[in-house]
C-alpha cells in the first residue's frame, strides 16, 4: 500500500509523475548551470573594459543576484522532489 501524505491525495498519480520528472530534470539542469557559472565566473563577473562606469559594488550586486536566483531554482526543484517522495 502506498504511503499517504499531504501531496498524495490532492494530485492524481499521472500528474505526480510528471511533476517529479519535471523537478528531476530541472534539478539536473540547475546543477549543471551552477557548474557552468562557477567555471565561467571570471569571464562573466569581472570588470568589462568597454563599460568603465562599472563599480565593484555593481559587480558584487550582479554576483549576489545570480547566486540568489540559482539557489532559489535549486531549492524549488529539490523540494519538489523531496516533498513528493
Amino acid at each position: 500500500e502506498r504511503r499517504k501524505g499531504p501531496g498524495w491525495d490532492i494530485m492524481n498519480q499521472d500528474a505526480q509523475l510528471l511533476f517529479r520528472i519535471f523537478c528531476a530534470f530541472g534539478l539536473v539542469l540547475t546543477i549543471a548551470a551552477g557548474f557552468v557559472l562557477k567555471k565561467q565566473a571570471p569571464r562573466l563577473f569581472n570588470a568589462n573594459p568597454d563599460a568603465p562606469a562599472e563599480t565593484s559594488g555593481s559587480l558584487g550586486l550582479s554576483k549576489v543576484q545570480v547566486v540568489a536566483i540559482w539557489l532559489h531554482a535549486f531549492v524549488f526543484f529539490l523540494m519538489g522532489l523531496l516533498l513528493m517522495h
